[in-house]
């Protein structure tokens, strides 16, 4: 009988734990991606995963020359970045719109390219982009009423040649809501490391344009 209650209990504490409410944090700064989760009084880092470096003890470690440094990570273009953005809202505001509440939605983009020209047609094809991505937040009552924590803003600069991309999304949901949203953004995660791989086996002489 006592095994039926501590069976009945461990049942109870993990069906009333599948409503707990939890924060996902994820921001984007020039390719570094993080996401971070908070339950309760406990923060946890998703993204990007440690490496645990091993000690090896009792071993001379000696001098090595220096390497050179290393090149810096392929970075898709900004307008394929953002419609990648628009398709993971535009399914999990369709999917889960009704129970998840956004605690923060921040866009800051510089729109720059090597040639002034083009930097201007980018820069009218991502406002486009961000304004359709807007609609969509729009449609999600619950936001948080907290001033600067939602807007949009983005400008083009026809003097440097790199552009400049800061995202930062964060959403509270129930843990049972959690995994179901997982699913959806690893999806969109896989398919931007896609994208990132394939940007990087272009020719050089084509990224530069």
């Amino acid at each position: 009988m006592i095994a039926l209650y501590i069976i009945g209990g461990i049942f109870v504490f993990f069906f009333l734990l599948m409503f707990v409410r939890l924060s996902v944090m994820a921001s984007y700064l020039e390719d570094d991606l993080q996401v971070k989760l908070k339950i309760l009084f406990i923060k946890l880092t998703i993204y990007p995963f440690k490496e645990e470096k091993k000690v090896e003890k009792h071993k001379v470690v000696k001098k090595e020359p220096s390497k050179p440094k290393k090149e810096p990570k392929p970075v898709p273009p900004i307008n394929e970045t953002l419609l990648l953005l628009k398709d993971l809202i535009i399914e999990v505001v369709g999917k889960f719109g009704k129970y998840i509440k956004l605690e923060e939605y921040r866009i800051k983009l510089l729109v720059a390219t090597e040639d002034p020209a083009r930097t201007g047609v980018l820069y009218g094809l991502v406002s486009e982009i961000l304004a359709s991505i807007s609609v969509f937040i729009e449609r999600i009552k619950r936001r948080t009423k907290k001033k600067g924590r939602i807007f949009t803003e983005v400008k083009p600069d026809f003097i440097s040649e790199k552009p400049e991309i800061f995202i930062s999304v964060a959403l509270s949901m129930r843990l049972w809501q959690f995994f179901s949203v997982g699913i959806t953004a690893s999806k969109g995660f896989l398919k931007y490391n896609s994208l990132r791989k394939a940007e990087d086996k272009k020719p050089q002489t084509l990224k530069t344009k």
